[in-house]
């Protein structure tokens, strides 16, 4: 069976090249005019008929993914493309989760923590959520090189913070719980601590306490009292009993999320 040939003109071809061999698998419309000697309504031009061909993709105004001519043999991480789409931000929440192997489920979504909002976007097969969060919880990620590239990503204790902040983003409360009680032996619990008292949010506070108890596994952050009540988590309706030793309503069944 014969394949369909993609015919380049001289520019097309040239830029192609040029992008190739600098490795650049993402640019942007600077990357190319720098490139090519002509005007930009001409470099607009050639990058159209590039994304007719099917030999790039627009991720967004501006920004587009170069397809390798062998792409076939060609993938790339769907994290990769997260600086390009966001400037201040890190991975978090479910993602963060899987990436750290702390859950078995692979999210469809990247969720991804910024300081200002930015509007969710599909690219391909993948839906990148962004997560608006306050300046004061903009902190405890690392970075990480993903295909030659640098990416901002939570740390195992802030992805369950964050979890914990908003359960929603990570598949629900059990899947920060089943986190915890699988791989509480790699949690750095004093880099938690330390956290928790930067964070300054009693509702995460309580809800981690909670889950530990729950679980049975020892109390290494120290003893605590509550005063009033928070949900255990704040996406379902305030109906359930009170625990007021972790000053909660207990609006969920955490062992029912947990299966």
């Amino acid at each position: 069976m014969r394949t369909k040939k993609i015919m380049l003109g001289s520019m097309e071809f040239s830029l192609l090249s040029s992008l190739e061999h600098d490795k650049l698998s993402v640019f942007s419309f600077s990357d190319a005019y720098k490139r090519a000697s002509t005007t930009r309504q001409v470099v607009r031009k050639v990058l159209s008929r590039l994304v007719k061909k099917g030999r790039i993709k627009r991720i967004k105004k501006g920004y587009y993914l170069l397809i390798p001519l062998r792409f076939k043999e060609w993938g790339e991480h769907e994290f990769s493309l997260v600086p390009f789409l966001a400037k201040e931000y890190y991975i978090s929440f479910w993602s963060a989760l899987s990436f750290w192997s702390l859950t078995e489920q692979m999210p469809r979504q990247v969720y991804v923590a910024v300081k200002f909002h930015v509007k969710d976007r599909p690219f391909e097969e993948v839906n990148y959520k962004f997560v608006k969060l306050s300046k004061r919880y903009f902190f405890g990620f690392v970075e990480t090189e993903i295909q030659g590239r640098k990416i901002n990503i939570a740390s195992k204790e802030k992805a369950i913070l964050d979890g914990l902040l908003h359960p929603e983003y990570c598949g629900g409360l059990g899947e920060i719980a089943k986190a915890i009680r699988d791989y509480h032996k790699d949690i750095d619990w004093k880099k938690m601590k330390d956290y928790l008292k930067k964070m300054d949010n009693s509702a995460v506070e309580r809800r981690l306490y909670y889950v530990l108890k729950f679980l049975k596994i020892k109390n290494v952050l120290g003893n605590k009292i509550f005063l009033g009540v928070r949900l255990l988590d704040p996406n379902k309706s305030k109906n359930g009993r009170y625990d007021y030793s972790f000053g909660l309503q207990i609006n969920t069944n955490l062992e029912e999320e947990m299966l």
